[in-house]
């Protein structure tokens, strides 16, 4: 079984996925996403695969129902805060435009900066997850 479970479902059922109860909406706790993403030189073969599976992250999340918000910093050479706590319903995905890997991988950097923006903008009701890509 899988703790903290957020799969939507009638209370007091289970999810079919890991046999978690099913909370009901009002005591599920929101989640501030943080993601950190790889736009390192290494990460160019893989840019299909990074879009494809961002996006269809930012889809599966989006369904979950809760008020999600997301944070976005991707790293190179350099880290980026790209979104800081914007609603995930707002969020656009990644294209060809949006993510173009180069240069060198600033990975701890990046985290660095993802934790300090959780630490500034989570809200006393949220749980925050964080994303490595």
């Amino acid at each position: 079984m899988s703790q903290g479970c957020a799969h939507i479902g009638e209370t007091g059922k289970f999810c079919s996925e890991c046999g978690t109860a099913v909370a009901p909406v009002a005591d599920r706790k929101k989640t501030l996403i943080l993601v950190v993403l790889d736009e390192s030189g290494s990460m160019a073969h893989k840019k299909a695969d990074v879009i494809g599976g961002f996006n269809t992250f930012l889809v599966e999340q989006a369904n979950l129902g809760d008020d999600a918000r997301l944070s976005l910093t991707k790293f190179n050479t350099q880290s980026t805060v790209v979104h800081a706590g914007i609603p995930l319903s707002s969020a656009p995905h990644l294209t060809e435009h949006t993510y173009t890997p180069g240069g060198n991988t600033a990975l701890y950097d990046a985290i660095a900066e993802s934790v300090r923006l959780a630490d500034k903008d989570q809200h006393a009701d949220e749980r925050v997850l964080c994303l490595v890509m």
